[in-house]
């Protein structure tokens, strides 16, 4: 739907003349029904830092300073590499109920504001914390997420190529700075009773 609204419609008080399309008739509608249409672009925004599922994710990238921290899920587990893209290193199994309580954590947060984007600001041009997901279809674009100064009011991020900067609680700071032993496999093995002889 294509609405065009236009100037005061004549004589009549709290009106103004719209048209629907290009071809439809030019009518006169109630200012107050227009007012609705006025929306703040912020309130349409995501305000989740990520608002893929963990089925949706195929590998997380944490890159800290030259620190690097691969969870990719492999043959319908998660599991761990800590080398570098080139030498990621043997794997190990990762705990599957903390990467799914991480990611809820991650989702759960809620941007307290918005900011036009200026780079360099708020140490978005040379970021703390780097997080990359990799989304299972081929097609779809990683989400790249950029995290910058953190004080009182919060800690700033940048989402992909998003033209704003977002704060948001300054406790996601922490929830990033996350290294490989918070999601080893708690389990001291993993058989099943017919496996053994």
């Amino acid at each position: 739907a294509h609405l065009r609204v236009g100037d005061p419609c004549g004589e009549h008080d709290g009106e103004r003349y719209a048209i629907d399309g290009d071809d439809g008739p030019i009518v006169c509608v109630a200012v107050s029904d227009i007012d609705a249409l006025e929306v703040d672009p912020s309130r349409l925004r995501e305000p989740r830092l990520i608002a893929v599922t963990d089925d949706a994710i195929a590998s997380i990238v944490v890159s800290t300073g030259a620190q690097r921290l691969e969870l990719s899920r492999e043959e319908d587990r998660w599991k761990i590499f800590t080398g570098s893209a080139d030498a990621r290193g043997e794997p190990q199994l990762a705990d599957d109920a903390a990467i799914a309580s991480w990611l809820t954590e991650l989702r759960d947060s809620r941007a307290l504001a918005y900011e036009e984007l200026e780079e360099g600001a708020h140490g978005l041009g040379h970021p703390t914390v780097r997080l990359t997901l990799r989304r299972n279809g081929d097609d779809d674009p990683p989400i790249e997420l950029a995290f910058g100064d953190a004080d009182d009011e919060g800690v700033w991020v940048r989402r992909g190529d998003e033209a704003a900067m977002v704060r948001f609680p300054r406790a996601l700071r922490t929830s990033v700075e996350v290294g490989p032993l918070q999601f080893r496999a708690r389990t001291l093995f993993e058989a099943e009773g017919s496996d053994a002889n």
